[in-house]
C-alpha cells in the first residue's frame, strides 16, 4: 500500500507533530499549572508515558482485528463514505455483551465532550485574558471577566458547529486524514510559539500571533497552490505516487514546511527586541521558582478529590458490576463484573489515598 520511504517520512511527520503538542502550553505542557508542586509535575509527565505505551496495545486491537474478521465491513455498513472508521464499533458489536454496547457509546461521547468542554474553556480563557482585558478593556473585574468567558464559551461553541457543518462539504476524506489535514496546516503553526516561548527569552509580544499567521499562510501555500509532485520531485522522490502516498505525503511536506517555517520567523522576531521587557522576566523568574506550599496553596486539596472521585468509581463501578445479574451468559457475566470490578478497585484506591492525605494533614496541624 505504501512504499518504505513514504511511510518513514510520514511517521516522522506524526512524531514531530506529537513531540510539538505534547510540550507546548496548549496541550501537553498545560498540565504544569494544575501541579502542586515539583514531585507531582514529575509525575504528571510519567503517568502519560507509561499510558501511551501501554493504551495502544489494548486500542489498536480492534480495529487490527476488524481486518481480518471483517474483510466486507463496506457491505455492512453501506451508508458511510469511509466505512473502515465504523471497524472499532463493528467489532465491539461482536464481542461485547448486551448492554454494554450502550456503555460504549456513552463512553465515547463522553470522552468527546470533555474535550470539547476543555478546548472551548482554554481558548475562551486565552480570549478572554488576552485580548479582551489586555486591548478592550484593561480595567476590568473578575466578575466581568467571568462574564466575558462565558459569553465566548457560547460564540465559540456555536463558531465550532459551524466547522463541523462546513466539514461535511469534505465528507469523502477519511475522517483521520481530516484531522492531520488540519494539524498540518493550522495546529502546527499555533504550537510552534507555545512550546518556544517556554524556553525562548528576549522576543517581543507580537512574536507568537506573527508565527502563527506566517506559518499558516507557508502551510497553505503548500496544501493548496503547490502540486504535492512538485515537493515530492524538490525532496528527490519519485513522482509516480498511489492516491494514498500522495495524501501521506501532502500532510507530511506540509507540516515541516509550517514546522520550519514557524520556528524560523519566531526566532527571527529576536532580532526586533534585544531586551527583556519587566513582564516576561517576571514570567521566567517565577517559572524557576520552586512553589512554597505553605504561601502559595492554601489548603490541601488531594484528600477532597481522592474522596469525590473515589465515591464516584464505586458508584459506577457497582453499576456497571450490578449488569452481571441481567444475564445468563457467564462470559457476558465476567466482562460486566471484569470492567465494573477495576473501576470499583480504583475507587477503593483513592478512598484510601484520602484517608491517608487526611491523616497526613491533620498530623501536619497539630505539629
Amino acid at each position: 500500500m505504501m512504499r518504505p520511504e513514504v511511510l518513514g517520512v510520514w511517521a516522522l511527520a506524526l512524531i514531530v507533530n506529537q513531540f510539538c503538542s505534547a510540550n507546548s502550553l496548549q496541550l501537553g505542557a498545560a498540565r504544569y499549572l494544575a501541579v502542586r508542586d515539583e514531585r507531582h509535575a514529575r509525575l504528571s509527565v510519567f503517568f502519560p508515558m507509561a499510558g501511551m505505551l501501554v493504551l495502544p496495545l489494548i486500542t489498536f486491537i480492534p480495529p487490527i482485528a476488524a481486518s481480518i474478521l471483517l474483510p466486507n465491513i463496506d457491505e455492512l455498513f453501506p451508508g458511510l463514505n469511509n466505512p473502515t472508521e465504523a471497524s472499532y464499533v463493528a467489532i465491539a458489536m461482536m464481542v461485547l455483551p448486551s448492554g454494554m454496547i450502550g456503555m460504549l457509546v456513552c463512553s465515547i461521547f463522553a470522552a468527546t465532550l470533555t474535550s470539547l468542554n476543555s478546548s472551548l474553556s482554554v481558548n475562551a480563557g486565552v480570549a478572554t485574558r488576552n485580548v479582551y482585558l489586555v486591548l478592550l478593556n484593561p480595567g476590568a473585574n473578575e466578575r466581568e471577566l467571568l462574564l466575558v468567558g462565558r459569553v465566548l464559551t457560547v460564540l465559540l461553541g456555536f463558531f465550532m458547529m459551524g466547522i463541523g457543518l462546513f466539514l461535511q462539504n469534505f465528507n469523502d476524506l477519511p475522517l483521520f486524514e481530516l484531522t492531520l489535514a488540519l494539524a498540518g496546516l493550522i495546529g502546527m503553526p499555533m504550537t510552534v510559539p507555545l512550546l518556544l516561548g517556554l524556553f525562548v527569552r528576549r522576543t517581543p509580544d507580537w512574536s507568537g500571533w506573527g508565527t502563527v499567521l506566517f506559518g499558516t499562510v507557508v502551510s497553505m501555500l503548500c496544501w493548496f497552490a503547490v502540486p504535492t509532485e512538485t515537493l515530492v520531485r524538490w525532496i528527490g522522490f519519485r513522482s509516480d505516487l498511489s492516491g494514498l502516498e500522495v495524501a501521506d505525503m501532502r500532510f507530511a511536506l506540509t507540516l515541516f514546511a509550517s514546522t520550519i517555517a514557524s520556528i524560523a520567523f519566531f526566532f527571527f522576531s529576536k532580532l526586533f527586541n534585544p531586551q527583556d521587557t519587566s513582564e516576561r522576566a517576571l514570567f521566567f523568574q517565577r517559572m524557576a521558582t520552586p512553589i512554597d506550599l505553605e504561601t502559595e496553596v492554601h489548603g490541601d486539596s488531594v484528600g477532597a478529590q481522592a474522596r469525590m472521585i473515589g465515591w464516584l468509581g464505586i458508584i459506577y463501578g457497582a453499576g456497571v458490576a450490578a449488569f452481571a445479574l441481567f444475564t445468563s451468559q457467564w462470559m457476558d457475566r465476567l466482562a460486566f463484573l471484569g470492567s465494573g470490578g477495576i473501576v470499583l478497585l480504583v475507587g477503593f484506591v483513592l478512598l484510601w489515598v484520602a484517608n491517608r492525605s487526611n491523616r497526613k494533614s491533620s498530623l501536619f496541624t497539630s505539629s
